[in-house]
């Protein structure tokens, strides 16, 4: 409900491909929600993160492997120094997307390690990982900072 709503708010108002594209992505309406990450990937000097994770996801979904692993690439060449774990983060939905349980928990770990917190949108909120917060390894990050 609340995504179709926000998706209607945003087309509404001035045109904000990413927020579009999440909107999109979350109803998994994933063609588009593809153009529109790339559209907004087109807008900006630096590639995100966030976005790039959303199209190799997609890639995944739609069988077009080989694009998802350039991309993959390139999203983890973006790591910079003192991003706090959000690149493993990322890289977390990426495989929890494709099922890879194993590798969920050992990116949200190295995720931790390398700073991330847990906060409103991240862990367990996240609706990436909800298939996995009942899952012992997930509750165990959980204490992570405590």
């Amino acid at each position: 409900y609340y995504v179709q709503k926000s998706l209607a708010i945003y087309q509404q108002i001035e045109e904000n491909p990413r927020m579009e594209g999440r909107c999109l992505y979350l109803v998994e309406k994933y063609d588009e929600a593809y153009l529109k990450f790339e559209k907004y990937l087109e807008s900006k000097e630096r590639k995100s993160d966030y976005t790039l994770s959303r199209m190799i996801a997609i890639d995944y979904i739609k069988g077009r492997e080989k694009r998802a692993e350039e991309l993959l690439e390139e999203m983890k060449s973006l790591k910079g120094a003192y991003d706090y774990g959000i690149n493993e983060y990322y890289q977390a939905h990426i495989a929890a997307k494709r099922g890879y349980g194993k590798d969920v928990f050992l990116l949200l770990e190295e995720s931790l390690l390398e700073g991330k917190y847990f906060g409103t949108f991240y862990f367990q909120n996240d609706p990436h990982l909800g298939p996995y917060h009942d899952a012992p390894e997930f509750k165990k990050l959980l204490t992570y900072w405590h």
